[in-house]
């Protein structure tokens, strides 16, 4: 048994050119079997493959002017500083009945502007 599959007949995606997408799958396989011994013992061997080789669209953004300079205040994301510094942070209270250990809150940048990357 043989079938083979590629992407001559296949539908692109939305935001890729002609000629990009690649695609080649294969099944096959087969299968053997027989007497052995007489009438009332026989073996039976059998065996399938497959093999896929194909190409994928990935799409990113990147980070704008602003961003890249440090300044995430227009992003709608509140950014963490990276650095742990035990005098900055707080200890997130305790529930009562709960039974699980205090947490260290993490310190943000003010107003998402990282003082570090400011242009």
């Amino acid at each position: 048994m043989s079938s083979m599959r590629n992407n001559a007949l296949d539908a692109r995606t939305w935001n890729e050119t002609p000629g990009t997408s690649h695609l080649v799958q294969n099944n096959y396989g087969g299968s053997l079997g027989g007497p052995l011994l007489g009438k009332q013992t026989f073996f039976f061997l059998n065996f399938e493959g497959f093999r896929q080789a194909q190409a994928q669209t990935a799409m990113d953004t990147g980070a704008d002017c602003t961003e890249a300079g440090g300044d995430f205040s227009a992003s709608g994301a509140t950014v963490f500083r990276p650095i742990h510094f035990p005098c900055e942070s707080q200890l997130q209270p305790r529930v009562a009945g709960e039974h699980q250990q205090s947490q260290t809150l993490r310190s943000e940048f003010p107003n998402n502007v990282n003082p570090g990357r400011t242009t």
